[in-house]
């Protein structure tokens, strides 16, 4: 299962405007080759919001695994802002950050860049034997934290 949240956060006070809503084009999911190692991390981008809702003249900031930062680049590329909402034609123009979080539940990791940054958190369930990377502390907050609930299989397809 997997699962990709939005957390509405504020952007830096010298951008002109709030990122706008995200409208997907596509999907963004948890590499394989990461899985298989029970791999977790976090990417930070840069880019250009166009008029259109396209992002334009995306850089990866900072990634904690070449292949979290592949994933994010093939995301950004079919990425839609919302420009038809309120106040969205602001942000047209403007320098704006967007971070990814790639998280295995329970994990401890969160959504902070140093900087205040609306995230994106994919995530996938953890299947029996899989190390926990980044193992859950009594401080430990955000959405990576709980267990994702496992999905119902319709009857046909059990026991797969």
């Amino acid at each position: 299962m997997l699962i990709v949240l939005m957390a509405c956060g504020a952007v830096r006070a010298d951008q002109a405007g709030k990122l706008p809503r995200i409208l997907l084009s596509s999907s963004i999911y948890y590499p394989d080759s990461a899985l298989s190692g029970s791999l977790e991390g976090k990417v930070l981008v840069e880019f250009d919001l166009q008029g259109d809702g396209k992002a334009n003249h995306v850089s990866i900031v900072s990634a904690d695994h070449h292949v979290f930062a592949s994933a994010v680049r093939q995301f950004m590329k079919s990425l839609r802002f919302d420009m038809s909402q309120p106040g969205a034609a602001a942000s047209a123009g403007a320098r704006q950050r967007l971070g990814f979080v790639f998280c295995i539940p329970p994990s401890s990791l969160e959504d902070t860049f140093g900087l205040p940054t609306p995230a994106v958190f994919v995530m996938h369930n953890r299947r029996e034997g899989w190390k926990v990377a980044n193992p859950p502390t009594a401080d430990s907050k955000g959405p990576c934290l709980k267990e994702l609930p496992t999905p119902e299989l319709p009857p046909g397809l059990r026991g797969r």
